[in-house]
């Protein structure tokens, strides 16, 4: 099984439980070359998501700063 997190959540305390998005696989019968080819690929579609998603906080940041 392969898994990454794709968000954090900080918890107020160590028994509050709160979900997360995340991605799960089974991988089953590959070899390592592949599932380091999967793994590759799946940590360059999150940096691309990261990127869009702080491109769009930038501007939206960037709009509320702007006085007239």
């Amino acid at each position: 099984m392969l898994g990454m997190a794709l968000e954090t959540k900080n918890s107020a305390g160590s028994d509050e439980l709160q979900l997360v998005k995340c991605f799960v696989c089974i991988v089953l019968g590959v070899q390592n070359k592949q599932l380091t080819m999967e793994i590759e690929n799946m940590y360059d579609e999150f940096e691309m998501e990261l990127m869009i998603r702080l491109r769009k906080e930038r501007k939206t940041t960037n709009k509320s700063n702007v006085h007239i």
